[in-house]
């Protein structure tokens, strides 16, 4: 158990699990995960000397200290001490968080039922009912949602990669959830030339998505079938990639969606609908207050707890979650992605 009072090891605890972090440039994770730093930051969310630490068997190098620091995951007070800089949700705390954020999931789904079934039919409409599951989470849960939170007005920029930090080396949120969501998600993605590629993935799946979201070959042979399917050259890639489920037939398996697609647009449509009902719920909350945290900053850390409590809500009400994403190392991994052009 964290407790901020007392002055510990975590053994136990593996930063990776706690974490969560949007960064442009390296992931402040890099530095977490090194030798102990992640002891010294737990043991900094009460402002301490390094002195206290290394007195109560926290051992502290000169060059963990800096590197922390140069990295804002601890900030130096006006008194020599040291404090943990980013926000942590543990105890009473998060408690309450995620009891509001329970709360407003049932709201959003109770108030768009029919809209989530609309979206999930058009998907199967398709062809994609396979895909169903990642669709409604990273399309539009975890994708059009925020996109709209702008366009709503309920924050002027969404793009967490413009947050500053107070480190050249990273800008976006970082934050420590202890312990974590029953159910853990989230997307990622990367980008060739127009086309976009995003994966759910859950901490199951990504073992197994790793080998195509680690190879630019593989994830440059879908782009080369994408651009011009009629040149497109089956090769020993090809058949890696139709081994992941990416290929049936010579055929694409996955989604691929542009702005004018019809479930594109009624992905779009369904992310409306959940931000008006999201707005109106946040609006009768004092959100930083509850999360510790200017407006921004708190929607997003928010913000995650609610959607996937939805989709933990949905997967109960009888959405398949892809196989790959239960950690079936037989089931196709192509399942959790899908393509869009910028």
């Amino acid at each position: 158990m964290i407790d901020p009072e007392r002055i510990q090891p975590y053994p136990d605890l593996k930063p990776l699990d706690l974490l969560t972090a949007f960064a442009s440039g390296t992931s402040p994770a890099a530095v977490l995960i090194l030798d102990n730093n992640f002891d010294i930051a737990l043991n900094l969310l009460q402002p301490r000397t390094i002195d206290e630490l290394r007195e109560n068997g926290i051992p502290v190098l000169e060059s963990q200290r800096v590197l922390l620091k140069v990295w804002s995951v601890i900030k130096q007070l006006d008194d020599d001490k040291y404090q943990f800089a980013w926000p942590i949700m543990v105890g009473e705390k998060l408690n309450a968080v995620r009891t509001k954020a329970k709360e407003i999931a049932r709201t959003i789904l109770q108030e768009n039922q029919s809209n989530i079934q609309f979206f999930l039919k058009v998907a199967q409409e398709e062809s994609f009912s396979a895909h169903q599951f990642p669709l409604l989470a990273s399309l539009v849960l975890d994708g059009m949602v925020w996109d709209q939170l702008q366009e709503l007005g309920v924050v002027d920029n969404i793009d967490f990669g413009s947050m500053e930090t107070g480190s050249s080396f990273w800008k976006g949120l970082a934050w420590i959830t202890y312990p974590e969501k029953s159910f853990r998600l989230g997307t990622n993605g990367f980008v060739r030339g127009e086309y976009g590629f995003s994966q759910s993935w859950t901490p199951q799946s990504l073992p197994l998505q790793k080998p195509i979201m680690k190879s630019a070959v593989l994830q440059q042979k879908l782009v080369d079938f994408v651009d011009n399917p009629k040149s497109y050259i089956r090769d020993k890639d090809h058949d890696q990639l139709a081994k992941m489920g990416f290929f049936e037939e010579d055929q694409l398996t996955i989604p691929y969606l542009h702005h004018e697609h019809t479930l594109w647009q009624a992905g779009k449509k369904l992310a409306a609908q959940v931000t008006s009902v999201l707005k109106d719920e946040i609006a009768k909350i004092d959100l930083e207050l509850m999360i510790g945290m200017e407006f921004k900053g708190a929607l997003i850390i928010f913000y995650h707890e609610i959607y996937p409590a939805m989709l933990e809500h949905l997967i109960g009400m009888g959405i398949e979650l892809p196989g790959v994403m239960q950690g079936d190392v037989n089931a196709p991994i192509a399942n959790s992605f899908f393509i869009t052009k910028y």
